[in-house]
Formats: structure tokens, sequence, C-alpha cells
């Protein structure tokens, strides 16, 4: 990358101290932590609640940083001290809107196309199927992780180089204008949201409030741009009425332009599923057989099928490209999202990223679903984020655990001790801390069984997978 001395200078409010020194050739990478500065590098000195990126501007210097991004305020105060002469330093008004600008600015030099994705839940994956479809034809930059937020998005737009023809780019929010902002600054020429559902509720209120949220995207792009929305979502529905340009995919709609049908559903918890699409030529349906376990995943399929048609992908080579996806185990690109680990006899499925209602049922349809031959354990820990229907969301995710006819529950939480008793399970224990459920569900695993673990990020459930795996790899070493 190149990021010229003009483009700097144009940011909002920007003022370039001792440009002189700054590169003919710009600076070639952009980074928010000192720790990680390479040389010729722009640090970009963010402050949050808990540090001061402007207390590293000297580490970052060391490193061979070759301009910094600092608040004005901080300029005003330390700029001509001995520590910086003649190091550039760009002042803005706000560094993490400076980042911010400069993505935007970045982004514009790239006659891409790129897909931004939003929605409650399906995201990452959405953004994974879509880059490995767009993949096939083109070279993609894709979000990492979920790197979806005000700093992770644009240090994402600013990893496009000159061979990227396409960029696959995750949104994530969870108050209000968040999207638009990142909207104005990745200026889309494809949106997608997956659904609207109960995520984030405390904030957004009712799922009214979370489809303008989430229909913030199609506010923000461009009348040319294209948006790919969930025929089956009521909200969408309502979301994408008089927008020009929509593509529809669904299952249940007969009306969508990308139509899913489950054909089949593996012992695993995966599906077959067949696509087909409405065109004016012939259009032949795609049987895909899917990799990625939970039939949610059919839905999340049509998406990025969808997006793929849109910008001519052959239909074999979309085929190939979802049939073939698999998410790594114990990958960066997915931490706790639906991670099946094998170990001890026992399938452990950590599925402990985040949770909310809508994703709670999703993961808990996929275990039913799968075949066992011994116990089918649920491990759940609170939802977050509900506000005032957090303990009505919970207890009645305990009836839905009923109906599955899971027999072996246990909880930590004080929300999810409403759901444990509403589901009248067999065996369901609740426990007063991780640690205690550890022990609990230590003792019960045994070969044959799968285990589900799941629970909002803070919640820490992910510390309750790795106690059972070493316990089971301790049980396994010891035969």
């Amino acid at each position: 990358m190149k990021l010229a001395r003009k483009m700097l200078k144009s940011l909002p409010g920007a003022a370039l101290l001792h440009e002189s020194s700054y590169p003919r050739g710009g600076a070639r990478g952009v980074s928010t932590d000192s720790r990680s500065v390479k040389p010729g590098d722009l640090y970009a000195a963010l402050k949050g609640e808990r540090f001061d990126g402007h207390d590293f501007i000297g580490h970052a210097l060391k490193a061979g940083a070759s301009v910094a991004m600092v608040s004005a305020e901080w300029g005003a105060e330390h700029a001509e001290e001995p520590a910086f002469s003649g190091f550039p330093l760009l002042l803005v008004p706000d560094t993490l809107r400076g980042l911010g600008a400069l993505a935007a600015a970045y982004r514009m030099q790239f006659e891409i196309p790129i897909v931004a994705i939003a929605g409650s839940t399906g995201k990452t994956t959405v953004k994974e199927l879509t880059a490995a479809v767009l993949g096939t034809r083109y070279n993609v930059l894709k979000t990492e992780g979920n790197l979806n937020n005000q700093i992770g998005v644009p240090l994402t737009l600013l990893r496009l180089e000159k061979s990227h023809e396409a960029a696959v780019i995750e949104l994530g929010t969870n108050h209000f204008g968040e999207i638009a902002g990142l909207v104005e600054m990745v200026n889309p020429t494809h949106g997608v949201i997956t659904n609207v559902g109960r995520a984030h509720l405390e904030f957004f209120g009712s799922l009214e409030g979370v489809a303008i949220a989430k229909g913030e995207l199609l506010e923000g792009m461009s009348t040319r741009a294209r948006a790919f929305l969930n025929a089956d979502n009521l909200y969408l529905r309502k979301v994408g009425h008089g927008f020009r340009k929509v593509v529809w995919f669904g299952i249940v709609s007969r009306t969508a332009d990308v139509r899913g049908k489950i054909l089949r559903r593996g012992t695993d918890g995966t599906v077959t599923i067949r696509i087909t699409r409405r065109s004016k030529g012939a259009s032949r349906p795609i049987d895909i057989p899917l990799r990625v376990p939970g039939e949610h995943n059919a839905m999340n399929s049509l998406a990025a099928a969808a997006v793929g048609f849109s910008l001519r992908i052959p239909a074999r080579a979309i085929k190939e490209a979802l049939a073939s996806y698999a998410p790594p185990l114990n990958a960066a690109v997915r931490p706790g999202r639906m991670e099946v680990i094998p170990v001890g006899g026992v399938r452990v499925i950590n599925d402990t990223y985040n949770a909310n209602p809508d994703s709670m049922r999703a993961a808990l349809r996929t275990l039913a679903a799968m075949e066992c031959t011994g116990k089918k354990i649920v491990v759940l820990a609170d939802m977050f984020e509900l506000g005032p229907s957090s303990g009505h969301e919970h207890a009645t995710l305990g009836l839905f655990l009923s109906e599955l006819g899971f027999e072996y529950i246990l909880t930590t939480g004080p929300q999810m001790h409403v759901a444990n008793e509403s589901s009248k399970a067999l065996f369901a224990r609740h426990f007063d801390s991780r640690i205690e459920l550890s022990e609990g569900l230590n003792s019960l695993a045994g070969s044959g069984d799968i285990v589900l673990v799941k629970g909002s990020r803070g919640m820490k459930m992910e510390e309750v997978v790795a106690s059972l795996v070493d316990s089971l790899r301790a049980w396994e070493a010891a035969k």
C-alpha cells in the first residue's frame, strides 16, 4: 500500500507537522498497536477507556513508524518535544474518526466489488462463505476473524492492495448509528443483511429497533449498489421495501430470487440443499452437501450464492466452493463458532463465542439433529444484552429445551437458572460458578457423548471447553 502525503493532508481537520520528513513513497502500512508496528507504517494513536495510544508513540517511533496519527489536543502539548523532533505527526481532531476517514479515502482508490455483510446472526459465516465463492474467480480480501467494528473495519480496508479484485467486509453493531458510519467508510457495491433477530435488545429496545439499525446499511449505500436480503424475515421485508435493487434469498418464501430447499439431513448435523434461482435464461438447480453443521447454514449458503450469481460466478464454481467449505479446527478465523472438537470419544461443540436467543436455538437444533451413541449434554450460560426481555427469553429457552427432549442440561449464570428450571430435564443441574460447572461436566461426559457448550462472550465459557478437553485428553492418555 501507499499512503500519499496529499491523502493525509486531505483528511477532515488534519495538519501534517514536520512534513519534510515524511517519506516520498508514503507510509506502507497502518497499525494501531505499537508492538506490531513495522518500518514505514503509520501508527494511529487510539484512545480507549483503559489505554491511550499516545503513551506509546515513542515505541512506534523506535519500531520504524514513518508517521503517527495523533489528536490535535495531544499535538498542541507534545509535538515540539525533543523526543519527536523531526518526526512526522498527523494531527486530527479525533484519532478514531481520523482512522475511519483515512480508510474511506484509501478505499476510493479501488474500483472493485466490495461486499458489506450485516445482520443479527450469521455474519461471520456468510462472510467466509461469500469470500470462498468469490475466491473461485477473484483475489479476495476479507475481514479477518470478526474485526467488524470501528477499528477492525478501517484496518481491513487499509489492507487493500492493487492485486485485490474484490473484498468482503463484515459490519458489526450494538448501537444505533454504528453501521451508518461503517457504510460511509466502506462504500459497498453490494450489501447483505443476513437477518433481524433478538440480539442487543438492551440497546435497540425491540426487533423493530434492530431492523432500523441493520437497515442503516441500505440507507447508506449508493443507489447503484445492490442489496441481498433474507426474504423469510418479515422485518427485512419492511427494510427492503422501496430499495431499488434487491436480490431476495430464502427457503420459505416462494417469491425469493434465490431459493433453497433442504433435501437431506445428515447424522452429523449437516444438510444437503438445493438452490434454484429466477433468471431470464435456463437455470438448473444445484444440489450442495454442506460440510458445516446446522440447518441455519442453508440460509447462510443462500446469501453467499446470491452474491456469487450477481457477480457472475458460474453455478458449478458456487457449488464447489460451498460444498468444500469447512472452518478449520482451532482456527483464528472462527474461534468458538460451532467448532467440533473430537477428543476421548466425545464430540465437544465449542459455540462459546457469543449467544442470543436465535443463535441458541440454531445451535440446539443442530445438536438435536446429530446422531449420538451416548448422551447429548447441553451446557449453557447467560445471554447478555437482552434488556427487560432477558427473563422472558431465558424462560422460553428452557421450554425450547424441553420441546427438543434434551435430558442432560448443565447451566450457570443467574439468568440461565430460569431456563434450567423451565426445561424440566431428567438431569438438570445449575452451578454457581464455571469452576463448579466444569467439575460436574468433566465427571459426566464419557465416550459416545456429544457436548454443546454455549453462552455470551462475557460468561467465558471457552474456559469450560478447555477444562473438558484437558480432562478428556488426560483420561485418554491414562488408558
